[in-house]
C-alpha cells in the first residue's frame, strides 16, 4: 500500500471532489493554494487547502500539518472536516472552517477603527486558549503571525485608540529578548482573563518602547539587561569554584586562610544558583548596576582562585617575599569582595566584629605555622634567610626547559651537552665492592671520595644516553637538598656509560635494618623519617613526584641520614604519567587506586600512601605483607580513600614534631571561622558601594550587545574579530574604573586600532596616561606595566626616561612577562639608567632565555652564557 493510501486510510472523511461548488481561489498557504468552496454534503462554506509538489518533503509536511490538526479540537482552532482528492490535478486538500473575515492582518485593516479594547483582549485570549490547546497536544506552531490567526464570524472586532497598561506590560513580556523571562502561555491566558483595561496614552511608538513587564510595574528597558547575559557570569562562578574545590583539597599551606576565603565563593555560587531557578521572581535584580557587580565579583574570584593556588603550595610562596604581604593581599581580596555582595545585596557573610577577631586568629596563626616550617625544613628548600630558595624556581626553569618539546631543542641539547660533559674514567680507582649488578664502589683519587658508578646504558644507545644526560642535567640541579642523593655526572669506558652520585655506605634502608644489631632506638628512626619527608617536601616544591617509594631506593649514608634515590621512573607533576609495572616488590608500596584497572593518574596522594608503608616498615623492622606471596593477594588486603591521607607537609610537621616540640603556638581551640548558613537573597533595590556603578545609567549597554570584558577580551583576539565593538565595551568598563578596560582603551589608542578625533600627540599622551594609571594600581595588568615601559623608553606619548623604563620593565618580568625580562635585562646590562649592571641584566635575560625569548636566547649564545 502507498503512502498515499495510507493517507486517505488515517485522516477522518473523505469527500468527493464532485461535492464542492462555487469554488473560488482566495490565497496561498504553506503547502499551496487556498480555495474557498461549498460543501453541498454538510451545507456550509469550508476552505480547500491543496498541496503542490514543489518538492520531495511536500508530501510529507503535508501530512504532518493533517496529523497535528486532527490531534486538537478547540473553538479557537480552526476545524478540520477531512480530506478530498482532484483525481484530474492529481491534488490533494485538506478540507478546513472558513474564517469570513480573512487572516487577522487583513481584518485589522477593515476594521481597526472599530475595535475596542474589551474586544481586543477577548481576540487575544482566544488566540491564547488555542495556542495552549496546542501545547497541551505537544504542539509547537513554529510560524505564529497574524497571517496564521483567522477571524470568524465577528468574533474578533476593531480597536480604538488607548493602551491598557496590563496589555501593555504583556506583549512586552512575550518578545522579551530573554526567553528565560517570557511568561508561558497559561500565564499570559490568566494575565488576559484578570486585565485591567485603564488606557495610558493614546498612541504607541513602537521604535521607542521602554517598558519590560513586571506584575503591574512599568521598569525601563533602558536600564535592565537580559537575563541570558547573565548566565555566562554565573557559569564562570561556578566553575571557578569547582575549580577552587580541587585547589583546596590539595593545600599544603595556609590552609584556614584559603577555606575562609573559599567559603565566601560557595556561599556566593550557593546564592546564584538559587537565583537562577528563581529568577522570575527577581526580575528587577537584572539591571545595569547588577550586571556590572556581578563582572566584577567574577574577576575577584578569579583573583581569589590565583591567591589560593599561589599560597597552598612553595612554589607559588615564592612571589612572597614576607608573610605579611599574604594578610595583605588577603584583606585586599576580601574588601573588594565585600564591596560587590554588597552592590548586589547577597548577604552570604558575617561582618561583626568577632568574626574579624576570630578571622585574625585564624590568619595568624597559618602565617606562624608556615614561618615555623620554613624554618624546620631547611634542606635546600629555604636560604639561610628562611625564604623560599631561588634553587625552588631555577630546578622549576631547567626542568621545564629540557621537558618541555615546544622550547628550541637543539640549543637546550647543546646547553646540556656543554655543561654535562662526560666525567673522566682516569679520576678514579675501582674497588670490588658492589651493590648488585650495576652498581660498583669507586674512589675519586683528587680527594679520596668514595662514588657510586652505576650502569645506564651501552655507547651504542645514542637516544637512551640523550635522555639519560637531560635527566642528569635535572637531577644535578637537586644538589641543594642534603636528602637527595647528590648526582656528579656521567662517565664511560668505550662500551657502557654509568651515572655518578654518592656512595652509601649502609646500602639502602632494608639492608640497614636487616644487618643492624638489634632494634633501632624510636629517635634514630624518627632522624631516618624526617630525612625521607625533607626529601619528599623537596621533590614536591620543583613539582617531580618519585613514583617508586620503597626501602630499595632509600640510602642510609656513613653518618647515617638517609637519602632518596632511583629517580628513572620520576615524572613532572603536568605530564602525562604511565602506570608503572606492578611486581611483587612494588606492589606492597602501591597506592590501591594505582592497583585497579580504571585511568587513575600518579599523584601526590600516591607517594603519600608509599610513604605511610614505608613508615610502618621502619617502625616495625619488617616487609609489609611478609606472609603474602600472591599480587592478588596483597591488592585484596589494602585499601584507603586518597581524599583522606595527609599532606607532604602534615607528615614532615608530625615527624618532626615528634622528635621535639615545634616552638610554635597552637592554633586555636575555637572553631575555623565559617561563612553563616546561607541567608536568602535580598534582591531589592541596592544601596550602591561602588561609586563608580552609579556611571551605569549613562552606558548603553545594548550599543555593545551587552558584552562582558571577558567576551569583549576574547573579541578581541580572535582573528577577524569585531574591533570596533570591543573597544566600546572596553570603553563603556572603563568609565567604570575597570583597570583590564582601562588598559585595552590604552591599547587601541597606542596601536592606532580605531578611528579616534585626536591628534596623534593626543592619542599617543592618553595612551601613555592610561598605561601609566594601570600599571600604578596593581600588579592585575602586567601587561600595561610593560605598555608603560615602552613609552617611557621609546618616548612615545611621555618622555624618554631609561631609569623609569627599567622600573617598569622589572615590574612587568617580576609578574612573569617574558619580554619585561629582556627588556630590563638588556637596559640594566648595557648601563642604560646610567649604572651598568652586567651581573643582574644577565639572571634577566637568561631568565627570558629560559622562556623561550629568541632574542634572549641569541645574546646567550653570542656571550656563552648557559641557559641552564
Amino acid at each position: 500500500m502507498s503512502n498515499k493510501d495510507l493517507f486517505k486510510l488515517s485522516f477522518g472523511q473523505e469527500f468527493e471532489y464532485a461535492s464542492f461548488e462555487n469554488t473560488t481561489k482566495i490565497g496561498k498557504g504553506g503547502f499551496g493554494v487556498v480555495y474557498k468552496a461549498y460543501l453541498k454534503d454538510i451545507k456550509q462554506t469550508v476552505a480547500l487547502k491543496s498541496l503542490d509538489y514543489d518538492n520531495e518533503h511536500s508530501f510529507d509536511n503535508f501530512v504532518r500539518e493533517v496529523k497535528y490538526t486532527t490531534k486538537v479540537n478547540h473553538n479557537n482552532i480552526i476545524q478540520f472536516f477531512g480530506i478530498t482528492h482532484d483525481s484530474e490535478a492529481k491534488t490533494y486538500y485538506m478540507v478546513l472552517q472558513y474564517a469570513n473575515s480573512g487572516d487577522l492582518r487583513c481584518y485589522l485593516n477593515d476594521h481597526f477603527s472599530k475595535l475596542d479594547w474589551s474586544t481586543k483582549v477577548r481576540m487575544a485570549k482566544e488566540i491564547s486558549s488555542g495556542i495552549d490547546c496546542l501545547h497541551s497536544a505537544n504542539i509547537v506552531h513554529r510560524d505564529l503571525h497574524d497571517r496564521n490567526i483567522l477571524v470568524h464570524d465577528g468574533n474578533r472586532e476593531t480597536p480604538i485608540e488607548g493602551t491598557p497598561n496590563d496589555f501593555k506590560n504583556l506583549y512586552c513580556a512575550a518578545w522579551s529578548v530573554d526567553p528565560d523571562s517570557r511568561p508561558d502561555i497559561k500565564e499570559i491566558c490568566n494575565k488576559l482573563d484578570h486585565m485591567q483595561l485603564e488606557p495610558v496614552y493614546k498612541h504607541i511608538n513602537t521604535n521607542n518602547l521602554n517598558y519590560k513587564y513586571k506584575g503591574n510595574t512599568e521598569v525601563t528597558i533602558e536600564t535592565a539587561i537580559p537575563f541570558l547575559k547573565f548566565i555566562p557570569i554565573i557559569i564562570d562562578i561556578i566553575n571557578v569554584t569547582e575549580e577552587i574545590a580541587l585547589i583546596y583539597q590539595s593545600a599544603e599551606h595556609n590552609k584556614h586562610i584559603s577555606k575562609s576565603l573559599f567559603e565566601r565563593i560557595v556561599a556566593v555560587e550557593t546564592s546564584l544558583r538559587l537565583l537562577k531557578a528563581y529568577k522570575d521572581e527577581h526580575k528587577e535584580f537584572f539591571n545595569k548596576q547588577n550586571f556590572v557587580a556581578m563582572q566584577k565579583l567574577s574577576d575577584n574570584i578569579q583573583k581569589m582562585k590565583k591567591f589560593i593556588s599561589e599560597i597552598t603550595q612553595l612554589k607559588g610562596l615564592m612571589k612572597y617575599s614576607q608573610t605579611k604581604s599574604i594578610q595583605t593581599i588577603f584583606y585586599e581580596l576580601t574588601a573588594e569582595f565585600n564591596n560587590c555582595i554588597n552592590t548586589l545585596n547577597f548577604t552570604v557573610v558575617d561582618d561583626t566584629e568577632v568574626h574579624k577577631e576570630n578571622e585574625k586568629e585564624i590568619i595568624d596563626n597559618d602565617l606562624e605555622d608556615l614561618n615555623q616550617y620554613l624554618f624546620k625544613i631547611g634542606g635546600g628548600i629555604t636560604d639561610e634567610n628562611n625564604n623560599i630558595s631561588e634553587t625552588v624556581n631555577e630546578i622549576n626553569v631547567v626542568k621545564k626547559l629540557i621537558l618541555d618539546s615546544k622550547t628550541n631543542r637543539q640549543q637546550i641539547q647543546q646547553a646540556i651537552d656543554v655543561q654535562n660533559k662526560l666525567m673522566k674514567l682516569d679520576d678514579f680507582r675501582e674497588t670490588n665492592e658492589t651493590r648488585g649488578k650495576k652498581v660498583r664502589k669507586y674512589i675519586r683519587i683528587i680527594d679520596n671520595i668514595a662514588v657510586a658508578f652505576k650502569y645506564i646504558a651501552d655507547e651504542s644507545d645514542t637516544n637512551v644516553k640523550n635522555d639519560i644526560r637531560n635527566q642528569v642535567a635535572i637531577l644535578m640541579k637537586l644538589k641543594d637538598c642534603h636528602q637527595i642523593i647528590q648526582f656528579h655526572g656521567l662517565i664511560s669506558d668505550g662500551e657502557r656509560c654509568y651515572i655518578v652520585s654518592e656512595w652509601a655506605e649502609h646500602s639502602n634502608l632494608r639492608e640497614f635494618y636487616t644487618n643492624y644489631s638489634g632494634p633501632i632506638d624510636i629517635r634514630k628512626k624518627l632522624n631516618i623519617a624526617v630525612d625521607i619527608a625533607r626529601g619528599l617536601n623537596f621533590l614536591l616544591a620543583v613539582e617531580i613526584v618519585h613514583r617508586d617509594i620503597r626501602p630499595e631506593n632509600i640510602l642510609i649514608m656513613a653518618d647515617e641520614t638517609a637519602k632518596i634515590t632511583n629517580f628513572s621512573f620520576s615524572r613532572h607533576f603536568k605530564d602525562e604519567t604511565r602506570k608503572l609495572a606492578v611486581s611483587l616488590q612494588t606492589v606492597r608500596y602501591s597506592a590501591p587506586e594505582m592497583l585497579c584497572r580504571n585511568n587513575n593518574k600518579y599523584n601526590t596522594k600516591c607517594e603519600v600512601y608509599s610513604f605511610g608503608i614505608l613508615l610502618w616498615e621502619l617502625a616495625e623492622q619488617r616487609i609489609p605483607y611478609e606472609d603474602l606471596n600472591d599480587i592478588m593477594e596483597i591488592k585484596n588486603s589494602i585499601g584507603a580513600d586518597p581524599e583522606f591521607r595527609p599532606t607532604l607537609t602534615e607528615m614532615f610537621k608530625t615527624l618532626k614534631g615528634l622528635l621535639g616540640p615545634l616552638n610554635s603556638p597552637k592554633l586555636s581551640n575555637k572553631i575555623p571561622y565559617k561563612t553563616n548558613e546561607v541567608l536568602p537573597i535580598s534582591f531589592t533595590h541596592n544601596n550602591i558601594q561602588d561609586d563608580n556603578l552609579q556611571v551605569t545609567e549613562i552606558i548603553n549597554f545594548a550599543e555593545f550587545n551587552y558584552m562582558t570584558i571577558k567576551e569583549a577580551t576574547s573579541t578581541h583576539r580572535i582573528t577577524n574579530g569585531n574591533l570596533e565593538m570591543a573597544f566600546k565595551c572596553f570603553n563603556a568598563y572603563a568609565k567604570l574604573g575597570d583597570l583590564k578596560a582601562k588598559y585595552f582603551v590604552g591599547y587601541y589608542l597606542y596601536r592606532k586600532l580605531i578611528n579616534t578625533p585626536y591628534t596623534e600627540e593626543e592619542r599617543e599622551r592618553r595612551a601613555a596616561q592610561l598605561f601609566k594609571e594601570v600599571a600604578d594600581a596593581s600588579d592585575e595588568v602586567p601587561d600595561a606595566q610593560l605598555k608603560y615601559g615602552l613609552c617611557l623608553f621609546h618616548g612615545t606619548g611621555v618622555e624618554k626616561n631609561f631609569p623609569e623604563a627599567a622600573k617598569y620593565f622589572k615590574k612587568a618580568a617580576d609578574n612573569g612577562l617574558v619580554v619585561g625580562m629582556y627588556n630590563v635585562g638588556n637596559i640594566l646590562y648595557t648601563g642604560l639608567t646610567g649604572i651598568k649592571n652586567e651581573k643582574l641584566g644577565i639572571k634577566y635575560i637568561r631568565k627570558a632565555a629560559q622562556n623561550n625569548h629568541s632574542d634572549a636566547i641569541e645574546f646567550c649564545k653570542i656571550n656563552n652564557i648557559s641557559i641552564i
